[in-house]
């Protein structure tokens, strides 16, 4: 008892003597720094009578409030470590400003660090994001799937009426989605419900099968897996009192499992495609690789090579027989690119050992497999149900220029009248409006998604639902 007592007074006479130096660094702080050759801001907050004491975020980013730990502050330089952003800082006050620089755990050294007091610091600003009232009634909803022996949870948003209401299922994108798809604190499917909602339309959105309040293992799942799930929702959902007409809505990968479901299933009223693919995965993925070098500015030689080696890759990917031959086959390849080429070049297309284990590691998933060689055409030329395709000319992740005519095809041969097609102007891949479309924009644009695809949306499902009632 005594040990203990001396070890709480130990720890509170150091927190007493650290609040008191971080007096005179008290408020926030901003600076301008390159995190990995991003440009982006460094906000730290120093509150010496709080319990965090020190909270440092990277708002452009939407990397936020990481508590600071090892916190010393001796002869006006202040040194603390932050494990979520893997960095060690080191700052001294002069002139009222703090310069140093911070250690990279995992990654490179940030130098000339300069932060600046300051009344008004830059904070992450999510403007779409719903906030209560509400006009719409939620209510929970668990989904039995009785093959894969999970249930998924979501939340149904049903207009204020009597109904029923015509009704939409969200379905999401690539990696481990909750129900809101939230991505950099964007939470894009809950916008898009409380847009919905609150114009007449309920909708129903969930979180993917070992993700939030869902069981099941999500990385053991491929897109028919997901495609699954989506259809033990679709007939519970269908069986609700206030549910009318029933469509999907589908999110980049979303809009492959939208496909797959609706392909198969008469009662689907509408399909929405949000940036789904209409071509393959290792097309996309090669495409992808290409937009994302030319935003970077990267060479035509530089590009021609990329090209060239990730086609080949796929290529032995393709004719490998299993796992271990095909490993063995790129360590082969990677080993004999690297006597052809020079260190130099090697080093700029990462060429080496270490990333041939990657791209092994990357490959090796069922849901890789599975991705590569789905062809979304087979399900997308089966539509015979309204259907709205959206696209942003500046979506890298699925290209226009790459899928929209694969679309116009597949609806041409299911003779589909029904089927709209849309390129959204300045629009990227989470429909955000953009200056360029790369990844590093996503967490810096306020906008969620754009208003006029919320507009777009909830106008073609009216007009689609009111269609046989009129």
């Amino acid at each position: 008892m005594k040990k203990t007592a001396l070890i709480f007074l130990l720890i509170s006479a150091y927190n007493f003597l650290i609040s008191q130096d971080l007096n005179s660094v008290e408020g926030s702080w901003q600076g301008e720094i390159s995190v990995q050759n991003i440009n982006t801001t460094l906000v730290l907050d120093i509150y010496p009578d709080s319990s965090s004491k020190i909270i440092a975020s990277l708002p452009k980013m939407a990397s936020i409030n990481h508590k600071a730990s090892k916190i010393k502050f001796t002869e006006g330089t202040l040194s603390f470590n932050v494990v979520n952003l893997a960095y060690s800082f080191d700052l001294t006050l002069k002139n009222d400003s703090l310069h140093g620089f911070a250690q990279g755990m995992r990654s490179k050294k940030i130098e000339h660090i300069s932060l600046f007091k300051t009344e008004n610091p830059l904070r992450v600003n999510r403007p779409q994001t719903p906030k209560p009232p509400f006009s719409y009634k939620e209510e929970i909803i668990v989904v039995k799937n009785k093959k894969a022996k999970i249930s998924l949870e979501g939340t149904l948003t049903i207009p204020s009426g009597e109904g029923p209401f015509p009704t939409v299922i969200l379905v999401t994108g690539s990696g481990p989605q909750d129900r809101d798809s939230e991505v950099f604190m964007h939470k894009i499917f809950w916008v898009i419900a409380d847009y919905l909602s609150s114009r007449g339309v309920a909708v129903f959105r969930y979180d993917e099968r070992g993700v939030g309040k869902s069981t099941g293992n999500f990385a053991q799942a491929t897109s028919f897996d997901f495609a699954q799930d989506l259809s033990y929702i679709f007939k519970q959902i269908k069986k609700h009192p206030k549910v009318g007409k029933l469509g999907v809505l589908g999110h980049s990968e979303g809009g492959l499992v939208a496909a797959i479901v609706a392909s198969k299933n008469k009662k689907c009223d509408f399909v929405i495609s949000l940036a789904g693919p209409a071509v393959n995965g290792k097309e996309i993925l090669l495409e992808q690789a290409k937009q994302m070098y030319i935003l970077e500015g990267k060479d035509k030689n530089f590009l021609n090579f990329e090209i060239e080696v990730r086609s080949y890759i796929f290529e032995l990917y393709g004719k490998s027989k299993d796992a271990t031959s095909f490993a063995q086959d790129l360590r082969a390849y990677f080993e004999k690119l690297q006597s052809e080429i020079s260190q130099e070049k090697a080093k700029r297309h990462n060429i080496s050992p270490k990333v041939a284990e990657v791209w092994i590691l990357q490959l090796s998933s069922a849901w890789m497999k599975e991705y590569i060689k789905t062809d979304p055409y087979k399900y997308w030329r089966k539509l015979k149900c309204p259907t709205l395709v959206l696209i942003g000319d500046k979506d890298f992740q699925v290209p226009y220029h790459q899928n929209m005519p694969i679309y116009e095809k597949a609806f041409k041969e299911a003779k589909n009248s029904n089927a709209n097609m849309m390129k959204i102007k300045s629009a990227n891949h989470l429909f955000q409006i953009c200056e360029k479309g790369s990844m590093d924009e996503y967490a810096s644009i306020e906008e969620s998604i754009s208003p006029k695809v919320l507009e777009i949306i909830s106008n073609w499902i009216k007009q689609t639902t009111n269609r046989d009632e009129k």
